[in-house]
C-alpha cells in the first residue's frame, strides 16, 4: 500500500524537528551562557557571523508575525461580520487580489452581497451564465489604482497633521 504524501511530509518534518532539537541541546551544552543561536554564533564563530545570524532571526520573527497577523485579521473580519459589521473586500483582501463590483441587481441573482468581491473563476462563470460580461464590473476602487488620488489624500493628511501640530505648539 503506498504512503500518502501528506503523511510522508509530516514524518520528514518530525525528523527535521528532532535534528533541530539536538542542535539546540548541543548549543546549550557547549556554551552554557548561550541562550540563543546568536550568542552561540558570537562565542564560536565571531561577531560577523553573529551579526548575520541576528538579522536572520529578526527576519524570521518578522515573517512569523506577518503570518500570524494575516490569520488573525481573517478571524477579526469574520467576527465583525457576525455582528453585522462588514469590512469591504477592498480592505480585507490580499494585495493583488482581483476585485469585482457586484451591483445590487446582479447580487440577488448570484445570491451574493452587493459591493466589492474577490473575483474567482466560479463567480466569473456565474456572471456569464446570467448574460453579463464580468469585465464590465471589473473596475478597481479608485484609492487602489489611482496614484494621484492616493498622493492627494496622503498630502492632505500630512497637511492636516502639520496644521494640528502648529496649533498645539502655539498654545
Amino acid at each position: 500500500m503506498p504512503v500518502p504524501p501528506v503523511l510522508l511530509s509530516f514524518v520528514l518534518a518530525g525528523v527535521a524537528s528532532i535534528f533541530a532539537a539536538l542542535c539546540y541541546s548541543e548549543f546549550a551544552s557547549l556554551v552554557p551562557m548561550a541562550g540563543s543561536a546568536y550568542t552561540y554564533g558570537y562565542a564560536t564563530l565571531g561577531e560577523i557571523f553573529a551579526w548575520i545570524i541576528g538579522w536572520d532571526l529578526i527576519l524570521e520573527y518578522a515573517v512569523g508575525a506577518i503570518t500570524v497577523a494575516v490569520g488573525w485579521s481573517g478571524y477579526v473580519v469574520s467576527f465583525l461580520h457576525d455582528f453585522g459589521i462588514d469590512i469591504p473586500a477592498a480592505f480585507s483582501q490580499a494585495r493583488g487580489t482581483e476585485l469585482i463590483q457586484i451591483p445590487a441587481a446582479l447580487a440577488g441573482a448570484l445570491k451574493a452581497k452587493a459591493g466589492w468581491l474577490a473575483l474567482s473563476a466560479g463567480l466569473s462563470d456565474q456572471i456569464r451564465a446570467l448574460g453579463t460580461d464580468p469585465t464590465t464590473c471589473r473596475t478597481s476602487p479608485p484609492f487602489l489604482t489611482c496614484p494621484r488620488l492616493s498622493l492627494f489624500l496622503s498630502s492632505q493628511s500630512c497637511w492636516w497633521s502639520g496644521l494640528k501640530s502648529q496649533q498645539i505648539s502655539t498654545m
